[in-house]
């Protein structure tokens, strides 16, 4: 399996915008994630059930599902209740083939 462990920190909350799907913890956790397996500029959005992002390697875009439990913490930060740091897990290996990860 290639998984892509995704650590939603005090600051990705921080620095979120409820309901802004550019501007959300969950975004910049991805984001961060896949910089850290060489993705530098990964073009991610997080949008409910989906993450799209597109690898420095090539164009386009391609689909990763999102676990339920991120996409619960999600809705809670958006209709501004408490949340807390979290962890989940994205499996690459159900994305469209073609796209390279490291």
């Amino acid at each position: 399996m290639n998984l892509l462990h995704v650590d939603v920190t005090e600051r990705d909350i921080e620095d979120g915008i409820p309901g802004d799907a550019c501007n959300c913890p969950i975004q910049g956790a991805i984001r961060r994630a896949l910089m850290l397996r060489g993705h530098i500029d990964a073009d991610v959005h997080f949008l409910g059930t989906v993450c799209l992002y597109r690898p420095t390697t090539g164009s386009g875009h391609t689909v990763v599902h999102v676990p339920l439990e991120a996409c619960r913490w999600m809705a809670r930060f958006d209709d501004g209740l408490y949340v807390e740091p979290f962890r989940f897990t994205l499996d690459l290996d159900d994305i469209a083939s073609g796209w390279q990860f490291i």
